[in-house]
Formats: C-alpha cells, sequence, structure tokens
C-alpha cells in the first residue's frame, strides 16, 4: 500500500499503468486494449451480428488474446443465437430477455448477471460461475450444467 502511495506522487503514463497493473493478474489487457476491445465486442452484438462476433472472438483467439470483458453491459433482449461467449466475463451484466439460444457459454463467468427471461435452450454452460444470477423463468431446457456453478 505504500509503495502505490509513493508511486501516485509521480506522473506519467508508464507509472500510471505500473500503479493500475498492482495487484492485476497477469491475463489482463492493459485498459486501453480492453477499452477498444469492448467497443467492437459491444458494436457487434448489439447489431446482433452473430456470425462476425464469432468470426472476430476466433481471430483474438488465435493471436492468444484473452477472455472478453463484457462485465456490466446492457445485452438485454439481444437475439444472440449460437453466439460463442465462452470464458466471457459477463458479471453483473443484462441478458435479460435475451435469445442465447445454442450459445457457448462454456466456463462463461456470470456472477450477479441478470438472466431472468432468458434463452439458454440448449446454451453450453459448463463450468460456467452462475453465482448470485437472477434467474427467474430463464430456459435451461437442453442445456448443458457440467460443473456449472449457482444454480
Amino acid at each position: 500500500m505504500a509503495f502505490a502511495k509513493a508511486l501516485s506522487y509521480v506522473r506519467g503514463p508508464t507509472l500510471n499503468f505500473a500503479i493500475m497493473s498492482v495487484g492485476m493478474r497477469q491475463d489482463r489487457a492493459p485498459p486501453e486494449e480492453t477499452t477498444m476491445t469492448n467497443k467492437k465486442a459491444l458494436e457487434l452484438l448489439k447489431r446482433e451480428d452473430v456470425d462476425a462476433f464469432n468470426k472476430w472472438v476466433e481471430e483474438r483467439r488465435k493471436k492468444g488474446k484473452g477472455a472478453l470483458d463484457l462485465n456490466d453491459q446492457n445485452l438485454g433482449g439481444l437475439k444472440l443465437r449460437n453466439i460463442d461467449l465462452r470464458d466471457a466475463r459477463l458479471s453483473g451484466s443484462n441478458l435479460r430477455k435475451s435469445d442465447l439460444k445454442g450459445a457457448n457459454l462454456k466456463c462463461a463467468r456470470l456472477r450477479q448477471a441478470d438472466l431472468r427471461g432468458a434463452n439458454l435452450e440448449g446454451a453450453d454452460l459448463s463450468g460456467a460461475d452462475l453465482r448470485q444470477t437472477k434467474k427467474k423463468a430463464v430456459n435451461l431446457k437442453k442445456a448443458v450444467l457440467d460443473g456449472a456453478r449457482g444454480l
């Protein structure tokens, strides 16, 4: 704590990033990269362009990019059938009444997400973290739930 406080008196982009990085996991992208990624991801998701989104995500994975950070985003009511959101960070996000039929949400983090009325029929939620989610009237018919937490 004293180290971070001492550094906070020094100005400069490198040291500011160092201060923000204290305690961050190594798989986390720099803030400006995360912002650009979120912007592109949200643009494709809000257009409901599942094919383009899935292609973009696959290209990111080939380049060794980490999981998408979509925490606290409003994705409610979107038609995202067969979307590839595996390993995505969706904690606190609004997915209320979204159509996620056949979605790949394997190992996704959905803590405290709003899933009320969402269609997750046939979705793969294996290994997903669903703790403290709002799940009233969610459709989990034929969903894969192996290892999912919080059900």
